[in-house]
């Protein structure tokens, strides 16, 4: 059995860095770990403020950072824009 252990500290900004969070955070959160368990990852911590999104997260060697990564800012923006 392979033993693996990485951390990925993801930095996420708006566009053009604007102030466009303004929802309730919590559910936005809930909703990014969520999506963290569908992608078979441990999300360790997440916050962030009106600009940004930062988290530390377990990603297992089958999924590529840079999937990870389209998958949470694609899906969580398209759930704080319904």
């Amino acid at each position: 059995m392979a033993l693996w252990r990485l951390y990925d500290h993801l930095v996420g900004w708006t566009k053009t860095r604007q102030p466009l969070i303004t929802c309730e955070r919590e559910s936005l959160y809930s909703y990014v770990l969520g999506k963290g368990d569908i992608l078979v990852s441990i999300i360790h911590a997440i916050r962030g403020i009106e600009n940004y999104i930062d988290l530390v997260a377990f990603i297992p060697p089958t999924v590529s950072i840079a999937d990870f990564v389209e998958n949470i800012k694609g899906s969580s923006s398209h759930q704080l824009n319904e």
